[in-house]
């Protein structure tokens, strides 16, 4: 198949998850035997024309910078579908896009929205107001999408307006890389001290991602008298430097290590260095999160990868991926003192960690890999491409 995949918002040498789910995804089906054109952000310096990894990669949008302006990419979207000829258009979905769909409807060819963030809005949103009072054309706009679309590929239905017919979902968690993402990688050239497990927490320091929630763990395993990790903070963000504060005045500086940003090439090689994997999640911060917890967190399914336990929150999206007591362990949202007992169990019990975390590799490799979302999404594409071509012969 020629499949057209646009993602005109992302810029595709970034560092950030939508950026990695592009690459993957975009590799994922060259693997399989497909032509891919990608359609992202243009960056200052960077041609407009390149390939990668076997597939073709189209730049747009150089002068255009808010993300709400991102429908301004059609005409050039509608250029590399007339010069491609797709067989099928997927599209990143984001709430003021809609090119791919459009330029899909142009073509005659089924178009596919990726649902990683919600169509709908939560209770009250101010965005939602903002919408109603200027006559809903942020809604109206949504609905013709949702129902010019052919398929829609997303970690959770209940993030899709009531009216989309249930077989036109497929609910398909994001993955990781398990080439990348190994246990035998070289570790990170960094100190830590041997007799101290680490706990590694990846994050871009948001309040949703609960860094702050492995600072009161650590004061509360060192009141109850239990082994003190290491926690490896990996990543940068807006709440970075707050935490490293708290973290000073708590007298915990020896428990923690900030790494700042690494390049996520070199995200491996710093895990190789922990012994769990910690996702504190705070779904209590982040409005969006009242409707589903509609998240398929790349760090949980790459601490698996890296066979890694994994504590996180006990949520259905996550309890599916890390199942208590063989993967790893959940606990209440929330909750320190059940956080800092689930770290401090695996901490106290090496052989424990050791076979959850074996178990947790080969449960990604044989369930949430990139390679399988891959295989999912082309038996999507085909279905859909068979489909139109069927229709079109006159068949049925």
């Amino acid at each position: 198949m020629k499949i057209l995949y646009v993602a005109s918002d992302i810029a595709l040498s970034a560092a950030h998850g939508g950026a990695v789910h592009v690459r993957e995804v975009a590799e994922g089906l060259v693997a399989l035997g497909h032509s891919v054109r990608v359609v992202v952000k243009g960056v200052e310096g960077e041609p407009t024309y390149s390939s990668d990894a076997g597939f073709e990669v189209r730049r747009v949008l150089h002068h255009v910078r808010p993300r709400m302006l991102r429908l301004l990419a059609l005409p050039a979207v509608m250029r590399e579908a007339n010069g491609f000829s797709p067989d099928v258009v997927i599209e990143r979905y984001y709430n003021f896009g809609g090119e791919g769909v459009v330029a899909a409807a142009r073509s005659g060819v089924p178009a596919v929205l990726e649902i990683n963030s919600p169509m709908i809005e939560y209770e009250g949103s101010r965005k939602d107001r903002l919408d109603r009072w200027i006559g809903s054309p942020l809604r109206r706009w949504r609905n013709r999408l949702a129902r010019m679309t052919a398929a829609f590929v997303t970690p959770s239905a209940t993030i899709l307006p009531d009216f989309v017919p249930r077989e036109r979902v497929h609910v398909l968690p994001w993955g990781a890389n398990t080439d990348r993402f190994r246990p035998d990688v070289a570790p990170a050239p960094i100190e830590l001290p041997a007799e101290r497990p680490a706990v590694a927490f990846v994050g871009s320091f948001r309040p949703w991602h609960g860094a702050q929630m492995l600072v009161q763990a650590a004061v509360a395993l060192r009141k109850g008298g239990r082994q003190a990790p290491i926690f490896l903070m990996i990543g940068d963000g807006p709440e970075r430097r707050a935490i490293e504060r708290l973290v000073a005045e708590r007298g915990l500086a020896d428990d923690f290590r900030f790494v700042g940003a690494v390049p996520y090439a070199a995200v491996p090689t710093y895990l190789r260095r922990a012994a769990i994997g910690v996702a504190p999640f705070e779904p209590g911060r982040h409005r969006y999160l009242e409707i589903d917890f509609f998240w398929s967190p790349f760090k949980v399914l790459e601490y698996m990868a890296m066979a890694l336990p994994v504590v996180t929150i006990d949520v259905p999206a996550l309890r599916e991926m890390v199942r208590p007591g063989l993967e790893g362990l959940l606990y209440p949202e929330s909750d320190i003192s059940a956080l800092a007992d689930a770290l401090a169990t695996l901490l106290e019990s090496p052989d424990r960690r050791r076979e959850q975390g074996e178990r947790a590799r080969l449960r990604v490799i044989e369930h949430f890999s990139w390679k399988k979302h891959c295989v999912r999404l082309e038996e999507i594409l085909r279905g859909l491409v068979d489909s139109r071509s069927g229709l079109a012969r006159g068949d049925g």
